[in-house]
């Protein structure tokens, strides 16, 4: 199926500016070791924080739509196979009713994660053996940073409260949210088998010299995933009162046309359906 982009580009995040001074402390150290590998190859590109606190975000649930006769379907699912499952954009507020607004949406930790050494069939089982936790077939200490297109990415994994234990708290939520017709994209029938636990973010934007460059890309994915190796885990509390409904133009790599919390969003659902309103032209 050709690619299509999405009508309405609506993600749930949590912004790294509200989620404390050690987590955003730990997101300038990785950029710091991403730098000294580009420097090592005379490309300059680091000038301090280059994601303002309206981008830096960390993705909570994908709410992007296409309009199909002029109703909003999940997105996902309809450019994956073809489905169409109509999003309930205001519904969806009765499952956040269901929670405290000082309750603790979930725990995440970054960080700590040493190689597991585990063989591609174990890999393939959510729970790790030795470090705790897979992801997408791979090993936490290996998915902690990666490169998609010019983004350099961070990613967390829910956790007990503990450096040794996991909870499927993002999981979960992701499931629920089903019901009002929001897919994960890892979720659908063609990958039965994948549980996006993922609390993935990006703290840069690399520029095209860099992005096109594989090999200094795989440096510097090495480099910042030794040093998150090699820190003590960071726990990071994420409350309901820190999520937010983002809405964004053609990309992210430009400000948001519009950004509400979520607990402004619980008093007054007319934010949210006026963000519904802020939308291009249908293509269908």
């Amino acid at each position: 199926m050709p690619v299509r982009s999405p009508d309405m580009k609506i993600t749930m995040v949590a912004f790294a500016s509200d989620l404390g001074s050690q987590f955003f402390q730990l997101i300038l150290s990785a950029l710091r070791e991403a730098a000294l590998v580009t420097e090592a190859a005379g490309v300059q590109w680091y000038d301090g924080f280059n994601r303002n606190s309206e981008r830096c975000h960390f993705t909570i649930l994908g709410m992007e739509g296409i309009y199909v006769n002029g109703r909003l379907a999940n997105y996902h699912a309809f450019q994956s196979s073809n489905r169409l499952v109509w999003c309930d954009y205001i519904g969806l507020l009765d499952l956040f009713n269901l929670y405290e607004k000082d309750q603790l949406f979930c725990t995440i930790r970054i960080g700590g994660f040493m190689p597991c050494g585990c063989t591609p069939t174990t890999l393939s089982h959510q729970v790790c053996p030795s470090s705790g936790i897979h992801s997408f077939g791979k090993s936490a200490h290996s998915r902690s940073c990666i490169i998609g297109g010019r983004k350099l990415m961070l990613t967390g994994w829910p956790t007990s409260g503990t450096t040794s234990g996991f909870d499927r708290s993002l999981y979960t939520f992701r499931k629920k949210a089903e019901n009002w017709g929001f897919y994960d994209k890892y979720h659908l029938a063609d990958a039965p088998a994948v549980h996006d636990d993922d609390f993935y973010g990006a703290i840069a934007d690399l520029p095209q010299q860099i992005a096109k460059n594989k090999d200094l890309c795989s440096k510097i994915e090495e480099r910042v995933t030794e040093f998150l190796a090699r820190i003590e885990p960071v726990m990071i509390p994420v409350p309901w009162s820190a999520l937010s409904v983002v809405q964004y133009g053609e990309d992210d790599f430009t400000p948001p046309l519009r950004i509400e919390s979520l607990v402004d969003i619980l008093n007054e659902p007319i934010r949210l359906e006026n963000m519904l309103t802020l939308r291009k032209v249908a293509n269908a």
